[in-house]
């Protein structure tokens, strides 16, 4: 098994086994350009579902599919948009990764919820 291929796995579950063939993570901190940000209740009812298959979704019932072209990279497709995520670290039970919005560097912290 590649490294990336266990990063899949690690991210959505496995196709290979029977049972889990998704994973929820759930928001649990972020920060914009390295500055912690205060997250109200609401947000943090914030998840994004990564699926074995491909298929993606989350808490504001956008969907889509994801890829992972590399072990420290996501790609999220939704309709004819693609959402970039890099410096991306799976592990088990937290998953932390970047993007770029208007300039600004937004880390987001999850937590696994399933």
């Amino acid at each position: 098994m590649t490294n990336i291929e266990f990063s899949k796995e690690l991210l959505s579950g496995s196709i290979n086994i029977t049972g889990q063939q998704h994973k929820v993570w759930k928001i649990d901190s972020m920060s914009i350009d390295n500055v912690g940000q205060v997250l109200n209740n609401s947000q943090l009812n914030y998840f994004q579902k990564f699926d074995a298959f491909g298929s993606w979704s989350d808490y504001d019932g956008l969907s889509g599919v994801w890829d992972m072209p590399t072990q420290n990279t996501i790609n999220i497709i939704i309709g004819n948009n693609t959402v970039e995520y890099y410096d991306v670290n799976v592990l088990s039970f937290m998953l932390k990764m970047k993007r770029q919005s208007e300039g600004q560097t937004i880390e987001y912290f999850y937590k696994i919820n399933n």
